[in-house]
């Protein structure tokens, strides 16, 4: 920018102002001097203006970055699964997009142990259901030589999509096999309302479908039992089987053949859709109704020549189906040959 030429008119702290040969006024850096005074004709550039916009910018982008990384965590953090163990202890975990255990509590006294000896928070699900089935070993929940019985119950949130219940599996029959322990091992899934449900209950979401589908048979069991009783010990008490139980409409799995094997259930195949059958269409006497609309009338049966020259074969006779009306002329209006087999002979 141009130097500018002016007397100044009024001196401030680090410029002054000044009237231009052209009777403009204009605002100068104060030049150096201290005879500087109003009057005096001096050559000076305007001053340079210091914008805020960039730390203003500055601390917009910091913020920015700090509350999209919050966002993100807190996206990346919100529960979207819930996944409970029943054995005896019964333990609720809630689980975030990366399937890492957000929360976890006990639902009875044996759920705090696992719990408190094995924290699960924060933890992937593969390694939270290890620590929690190896305190339960240690604990004696789960016994060698004992019949052994593991609920697992599935619930997602907001369509989100479901663990994979294979995976789920692998992650529960992996500890028992370095412990040689047999078990049943079931995997269930619950909707959303279920879940809420059971929680007003104070049970999880498996028992408290366990305790519908049996008193949906007549088993008189009240809700403070089965939160009380384990797996096994139901299933020896009420003569039932959870897997059978519980497969029969979720699609459930079935009973470990080895030790640590875990035998899938197949759910059973759709049955194949049932055959419409037409309505009965009332015969007419000595009429035949086809897939025409007019009646045909039917010939009485007897033997002819075939048109190439040999002979109906044994027991087989020709039917002649001809339309029930002639036409002026005195012809069919159309004629078909069918062979129908003897019913005596069964040719």
């Amino acid at each position: 920018m141009p130097a500018v030429t002016g007397m100044i008119v009024e001196i401030k702290q680090h410029t002054c102002i000044v009237l231009t040969p052209d009777g403009d006024f204009r605002e100068l850096s104060l030049p150096a001097g201290d005879d500087l005074q109003p009057g005096r004709v001096i050559t000076g550039n305007p001053p340079v203006r210091r914008f805020l916009w960039q730390p203003l910018l500055i601390a917009a982008s910091v913020l920015l970055l700090l509350g999209g990384g919050m966002l993100y965590r807190g996206w990346m953090t919100r529960a979207v699964a819930y996944i409970s163990l029943d054995i005896n202890p019964s333990v609720e975990m809630a689980l975030d997009r990366r399937e890492f255990v957000r929360q976890a509590r006990g639902l009875n006294n044996g759920g705090a142990v696992l719990l408190n000896e094995a924290p699960v928070v924060g933890v992937p699900l593969k390694g939270a259901i290890n620590s929690l089935l190896q305190v339960a070993v240690r604990e004696h929940y789960l016994q060698p030589e004992a019949h052994n019985v593991i609920l697992a119950t599935v619930t997602t949130l907001n369509n989100q999509p479901s663990p994979d219940v294979q995976v789920l599996q692998q992650y529960i029959n992996q500890p028992l096999q370095k412990c040689r322990l047999n078990a049943e091992i079931v995997v269930d899934q619950a909707m959303p309302g279920v879940l809420r449900q059971a929680q007003q209950a104070g049970l999880s979401a498996g028992r408290y479908l366990l305790l519908q589908r049996l008193q949906s048979k007549g088993v008189d069991i009240s809700s403070g039992e089965i939160n009380r009783e384990g797996m096994a010990r139901l299933e020896q008490e009420k003569h039932i089987n959870i897997g059978e139980l519980m497969a029969r409409k979720q699609g459930g799995r079935g009973r470990a053949a080895a030790p640590g094997e875990v035998r899938i259930t197949p759910s059973p195949e759709p049955a194949p859709p049932a055959r419409v059958k037409k309505p009965a269409v009332p015969m007419q006497s000595g009429y035949l109704r086809g897939d025409v609309d007019s009646p045909r009338k039917v010939e009485p049966l007897r033997v002819m020549k075939h048109p190439e020259g040999w002979l109906n074969p044994p027991g087989q006779h020709e039917l002649r189906v001809k339309d029930r009306g002639d036409d002026r002329s005195g012809g069919n209006r159309g004629e078909k040959l069918f062979w129908r087999r003897n019913r005596n002979t069964g040719k």
